[in-house]
Parts: structure tokens; C-alpha cells; sequence
């Protein structure tokens, strides 16, 4: 049984962010892959969401969206709770989970 997915406003507002970057700096087709691959990690976590490895922090999950990109979720007793969006360049020492 897949579980229903939930957005934190963090989340959201990351990946709202993420998206005019894309647009600003690239083309369409980029922000559409960006936004097609993050739905299918997204499928894919509904249908299996112990898939991905659990991060250093309280159950939280890891899965790599790009290269560039993650995406950490906490999976509850009826739903996948997304936290937040990661840029995987960025210090690893400032990352929360």
C-alpha cells in the first residue's frame, strides 16, 4: 500500500526556490527533468520508503534526486513526511540531518 506524501513548508519553499533557479540559469527542459525526477524519486519512496538509507539524524531518509540535489523524508505511520531539500555541494557539516 503506498502511503500518502506531505510537504513540509521548508520542503516546499526549497524546491519552489530551486525551480526558479532552474528557470533563471537554464533552460525548460532542465527544470522539467528536475521536476520529473523528483516525482519519480518521490513514486518510488510512496511504494518503498525504507528504499533509501536512513541519514545520521532521527530517522530521517536520504535519497539522491540529482547529482546536485537530495531530498530527506520521515516516514510516519500513514504518510512520508518531506523535510527538506539538500544541495549536495554545500559544506556536508552544515547539514541538519
Amino acid at each position: 500500500m503506498a502511503l500518502t506524501v506531505n510537504w513540509s513548508e521548508e520542503a516546499r519553499f526549497q524546491f519552489e526556490n530551486i525551480i526558479d533557479f532552474l528557470n533563471y540559469r537554464w533552460t525548460e527542459k532542465e527544470t522539467k527533468d528536475f521536476i520529473l525526477k523528483t516525482e519519480a524519486v518521490v513514486k518510488v519512496i510512496r511504494a518503498h520508503p525504507y528504499i533509501y538509507p536512513a541519514s545520521n539524524y532521527n530517522q530521517i531518509r536520504k535519497a539522491v534526486i540529482t547529482k546536485q540535489t537530495s531530498l530527506f523524508y520521515l516516514i510516519r505511520t500513514k504518510e512520508i513526511y518531506l523535510v527538506s531539500f539538500w544541495d549536495n555541494r554545500q559544506n556536508p557539516t552544515r547539514n541538519p540531518f
